[in-house]
């Protein structure tokens, strides 16, 4: 692996048919954000177009994972009290979520287990750059929740080559799938999200998150940060969902106190505030 991420998708996967895909709605609230010309009142008027996801966002909105003191009963209002910013990248998240599978198995592949990952993952990030305070929280979340899109990727792609890994462990390494496939679900993710024209600082934090070390040292600290944070969130997730639990706490431990001098008594307290805000994330998203 060298200090850029891969651009190009691997050719088995450009063929497939089945690749994810950014929906509609994501993809003209892509388009106004980058426009400096849309306001939120642009924005608003596209939510309304979906009213699936603007239901979501206002519950966003009124949730404890914001904040905001107030009752939101209008996207217009969630618009203004979220900010651009964060009302694009919960689009994003919400949108993509939507438009994937949300439970069932497809052989080894679980979809329920992919989602409790990825939400856990979202969640974690998003807590962790709040207590960094030098991280987009929202950034955070959407990379939590899209960390784990390359695995989606290549089971919708090449479901008979990725049974033979999963076959062998239902949550591969990425140098499992390296070793079978001659790529990586990070990889894939990556480029995915550059395919998409989804921030730089995005595609890497989704490939270099579970090997924060090959991350080149000339990256900016925006991008360092995040990849650092979504290292940490994806250590939560270890701890939570693998076995070895003892080793995986010890990882979480020793990897906070380096990077952010906490205490084992502070990461267990993090732990136990975790559960509650999963839960409501979990049913923002359905």
């Amino acid at each position: 692996m060298t200090d850029t991420i891969l651009r190009d998708l691997p050719d088995v996967l450009t063929k497939a048919e089945n690749l994810p895909s950014l929906p509609t709605v994501a993809v003209e609230i892509l388009h106004l954000a980058r426009d400096e010309d849309s306001s939120l009142d642009d924005i608003a008027r596209v939510l309304a177009m979906d009213p699936a996801l603007s239901a979501k966002l206002l519950k966003l909105s009124n949730s404890s994972l914001f904040n905001m003191g107030q009752e939101v009963t209008t996207i217009q209002r969630a618009t203004m009290v979220l900010g651009l910013k964060t009302v694009t990248l919960m689009s994003l998240s919400f949108s993509l979520a939507g438009s994937l599978p949300g439970r069932g198995k497809e052989g080894h592949f679980s979809y329920l287990e992919y989602w409790r990952r990825s939400l856990t993952a979202a969640v974690s990030g998003r807590m962790i750059a709040g207590r960094v305070g030098n991280c987009d929280g929202d950034e955070a979340f959407l990379c939590g929740l899209l960390g784990h899109l390359g695995r989606l990727a290549i089971q919708r792609c090449i479901p008979d080559d990725y049974a033979e890994v999963l076959a062998q462990n239902a949550w591969p390494t990425l140098s499992q799938e390296e070793e079978h496939l001659g790529f990586n679900s990070a990889d894939v993710g990556a480029a995915l999200m550059a395919e998409w024209n989804l921030p730089d600082r995005l595609s890497k934090s989704i490939a270099f998150a579970p090997r924060p070390t090959e991350l080149a040292a000339s990256e900016d600290v925006q991008t360092r940060t995040l990849v650092e944070v979504m290292h940490v969130a994806g250590l939560v997730e270890a701890f939570l969902f693998q076995e070895e639990k003892g080793a995986r706490l010890k990882d979480l431990h020793e990897t906070c106190k380096d990077y952010y001098d906490m205490e084992p008594g502070e990461v267990e307290a993090f732990l136990m505030e975790l559960e509650g805000d999963i839960y409501e994330a979990a049913q923002v998203l359905q």
